[in-house]
């Protein structure tokens, strides 16, 4: 939540191992790999959207982008 939080979209493949997840309860809620995307107004945080697979994933670009964009347009609207 922090690097989000921070204006940082994550793509994670899997949160069992990666650093930043590793001691999380996302398994708890079925998640082994996600997107996170931060919208972010006037230099603040203000929401999030998150995507997430029940499986690791390996998070392409164009995924992470456009995640990126929905957060964006999502807000927008």
């Amino acid at each position: 939540l922090t690097e989000v939080r921070a204006g940082r979209t994550l793509a994670i493949s899997d949160v069992r191992t990666d650093p930043l997840t590793a001691d999380s309860r996302f398994g708890d809620i079925g998640t082994v790999s996600g997107i996170g995307a931060p919208i972010v107004r006037g230099g603040r945080w203000c929401a999030g959207l998150y995507v997430n697979h029940a499986e690791p994933r390996t998070w392409a670009d164009a995924e992470v982008g456009f995640v990126r964009d929905v957060a964006d347009q999502t807000w927008d609207a």
